[in-house]
């Protein structure tokens, strides 16, 4: 991989404090997507991301693990494979509130990169060796879907998301 894409964020001090908290939960669509104890650790997050309510079929839990940055917040990063071993990634990731400027960093292939709105939010479509990926920020949170999925997989993921 020669590219890289680069998210940016300026975070005021008190960014989680202003999020959008109207947020109800996580509904029994996203609960059957991706797992009770998945949507569990994510209640918990200071802003409950929406996810989407589709994903690939087939792909069954493999891991949870869940880091808690110093100077950051939470990060939660889920494998499901199917039986072919290929592998499905989500990636939750809490924004620091204490850095004004905070960067994450993906590799990409060279021409790799689409960005697209959908209800009000941009995401951001790239390829690095032969796994696809989508990745989005909302409320101060990142998340991102990756993995061996196609393109159409990831519009269709983004697509089933309920705000």
């Amino acid at each position: 991989t020669e590219e890289h894409f680069i998210m940016q964020f300026f975070a005021s001090p008190n960014a989680r404090e202003n999020s959008d908290s109207s947020n109800e939960g996580i509904s029994a669509e996203e609960r059957i997507a991706w797992g009770d104890e998945v949507c569990e650790i994510l209640a918990e997050m200071s802003s409950v991301p929406n996810l989407p309510t589709w994903k690939p079929e087939g792909f069954r839990l493999e891991m949870v693990d869940v880091f808690e940055v110093s100077n950051a917040g939470m990060l939660l990063s889920v494998a499901y494979c199917n039986s072919d071993e290929e592998v499905l990634m989500l990636t939750v990731q809490e924004l620091p509130v204490q850095n004004m400027e905070y960067n994450i960093e993906f590799e990409r292939n060279n021409q790799s990169g689409k960005v697209e709105n959908h209800n009000g939010i941009q995401y951001y479509y790239m390829e690095n060796m032969d796994q696809y990926m989508v990745t989005w920020q909302k409320d101060g949170i990142v998340l991102d879907i990756s993995g061996d999925i196609t393109e159409q997989d990831a519009r269709r993921m983004i697509e089933s998301i309920v705000d």
